[in-house]
């Protein structure tokens, strides 16, 4: 016998035999049941501990905090959402907001908290996702207690909300298997339903979903013999009807409301818009290339989007709406190159804003392949291993434009990782237990180099996530210990650097303002204007060297003719991380114009303080 072949001593019984006991046996089965009832509570308990412990660091001038506290601020007081105020997104991501502040008060901490409670729910959302798909308690607490400990941005935390109910309502309603049909059809009705609601928070996100909606309802017939093809015919039409009435009806009172409120059109245009700008930007990525002489026209009627909100990444939509814009405005995206050339632990990043789609890759082959061999040989297990891992990557691939082509920072990457680290979990579960038991080597191999590209595109991103607050992790509460206290409950803890910062800021714009006056941040400072309790007169609170209208010159200083703001801030950091997303490289004309015409009163950071000639003086105590 080779010295390379593992023998066991008759009467001893292998490590093997002793693990696989270990799993079958009485003990391991009580573990399980006991981790499975106590799981959510014990998720609830760990991020109560976490994000209790951080929930006040850090203050984000330019955050999207800001924005949605603004104009939830803007729309309580009477201003008509997409009619006066650009949201950018649809109603939902606001109202929320806007019945928290109607509640507790506008309050930053408040704001804080309610997202906060969104990564919980995700945390716990997916927890039930991977349980569901793989019955093992211990695993989807790990992936549950990890959602938790990187939740993605926070105040955009709606993305990963989103993608996890679509991807938990899609699962049970049209893959996993149920004992009664009425479980089945109950599911049915909650993905229209979450459907509706994904369209009223992101109009763009709603009609990916939409159409992996209709790819699951037209695969469904194809399904189990559990059950006769008139009867999972019947459940199809069923989910096509159920779905498109839950559409409408829960869109019609909101619908009603807009109509009352004098916006009916403008929220009926951005579902009529919308595809035609997803349509447009997959023709320019398509074409771009070739350098066709003829260019398409940009879509109509549709407002320059912020950064924060809507992607404008294509070069035919920064020349023609930008006015001295060098570049897009978007960040570059690195090239796949820098995994070898960047800096340790920067290559990270870049490694997982690319690895994505070699997994993805991985997974529509390999459950594409599945798939075709479960519908030929009507095997039940195989179809929905096949379609758990179709429906799991589609759900979480809704959210890949808007880093991948849009913004590949960090922040925007967390949000996509929110649902695929939940989606490569669950494919992982499939890849080992085809790598243990199947006998044809290459699908073993194939499995394993998955599993290992899993485990680096994981643990990469963990690693360099955990260090950045920008993924909304306890990184924030790292050397913050220095209080400052603003208006509208801005009670934060800030770093011996942030903090001069922010108390000069909110100093100058308090000496020199009154709650009546208007304050205007320029490109992007929505935070100031609820930290001081100032209002905007902007519709559109971001600006930038691809956003910006061709007279965006003669646009501002109309406004500010019109308007009289009392302080004008400038804030001339990059916004998009290039010289050219200077505001005073790309607007210098109107930059000079406010330095001409508004009196300087400070400098902090890369703000800039200009105060209206009358208001230089502060008024005596």
């Amino acid at each position: 016998m080779s010295f390379l072949q593992k023998t066991t001593e008759p009467g001893k019984v292998s490590k093997k035999q002793t693990v696989g006991r270990f799993l079958n046996s009485e003990l391991w089965g009580r573990i399980n049941k006991w981790t499975h009832r106590f799981s959510p509570l014990l998720l609830l308990l760990f991020a109560i501990a976490y994000y209790g412990s951080y929930y006040r660091s850090g203050l984000n001038l330019g955050g999207e905090g800001g924005t949605g506290a603004v104009i939830s601020q803007r729309i309580m007081e009477g201003q008509r959402p997409m009619a006066d105020i650009f949201l950018g997104y649809n109603v939902l991501w606001f109202y929320p907001v806007v019945w928290l502040f109607q509640l507790f008060g506008p309050s930053y901490i408040a704001l804080r908290i309610f997202f906060f409670a969104l990564c919980t729910i995700s945390g716990l959302l997916a927890y039930r996702i991977v349980w569901r798909v793989t019955g093992k308690p211990i695993y989807a607490l790990i992936v549950g207690g990890i959602l938790i400990f990187v939740p993605g941005m926070i105040f955009r935390n709606y993305m990963g909300l989103l993608g996890l109910l679509n991807m938990l309502t899609l699962l049970e309603a049209y893959v996993l298997p149920h004992s009664k049909i009425w479980q089945r059809l109950v599911w049915i009705a909650a993905a229209g339903a979450t459907l509706a609601l994904t369209f009223l928070t992101r109009v763009e996100i709603g009609f990916f979903f939409l159409l992996l909606h209709g790819g699951l309802i037209v695969l469904f017939p194809c399904g189990r013999k559990s059950s006769s093809l008139a009867q999972r015919i019947g459940i199809a039409v069923y989910a096509l009807i159920v779905t498109a009435i839950l559409c409408i009806a829960i869109h019609y009172p909101v619908y009603l409301n807009a109509q009352k409120r004098g916006f009916g059109e403008n929220f009926l245009d951005q579902y009529r818009e919308i595809p035609r700008m997803l349509t447009y930007h997959l023709q320019v990525y398509v074409t771009a290339p070739k350098a066709s002489p003829i260019k398409p026209a940009p879509p109509a009627k549709v407002d320059a989007p912020a950064a924060p909100i809507a992607p404008v990444t294509d070069a035919v939509s920064v020349a023609k709406n930008a006015s001295t814009a060098v570049d897009p405005g978007t960040r570059p995206r690195p090239p796949a190159s820098d995994i070898l050339k960047s800096p340790f632990p920067a290559d990270l990043l870049v490694l997982a804003i690319y690895l994505p789609i070699v997994l993805s890759l991985f997974i529509i082959f390999g459950a594409g392949g599945y798939l075709i061999l479960g519908l030929l040989r009507r095997d039940e297990r195989i179809l929905e291993s096949a379609l758990t891992a179709f429906a799991v990557t589609g759900s979480a691939f809704v959210f890949f434009p808007q880093y991948y082509y849009f913004r590949p920072d960090l922040p925007h990457l967390s949000e996509f990782m929110c649902s695929f680290l939940v989606a490569l979990a669950v494919c992982s579960f499939f890849a080992l237990r085809i790598a243990q038991r199947h006998r044809h080597a290459r699908l073993r191999v194939l499995s394993y180099a998955f599993l290992a590209l899993t485990f680096l595109d994981m643990a990469g991103y963990l690693f360099y996530a955990d260090k950045k607050e920008s993924a909304g992790t306890s990184a924030a509460s790292h050397f913050r210990n220095v209080e400052f206290k603003g208006e509208n409950g801005v009670h934060v803890l800030l770093r011996d650097s942030e903090a001069p910062v922010v108390q000069g800021i909110y100093d100058a714009i308090m000496a020199h303002s009154n709650a009546e006056d208007y304050v205007v941040c320029y490109p992007y400072s929505p935070t100031v204007n609820f930290m001081t309790n100032r209002k905007s007169y902007l519709r559109n609170l971001y600006v930038d060297n691809a956003t910006a209208p061709k007279k965006f010159r003669e646009m501002a200083v109309k406004e500010i003719d019109q308007f009289h703001p009392a302080v004008i801030l400038i804030d001339n950091r990059k916004i998009n991380g290039t010289e050219s997303s200077q505001f005073s490289h790309w607007a210098s004309d109107t930059y000079q114009f406010i330095r001409q015409n508004y009196v300087a009163v400070g400098t902090f950071g890369s703000n800039e303080v200009y105060v209206r000639p009358d208001k230089a003086q502060p008024p005596h105590p």
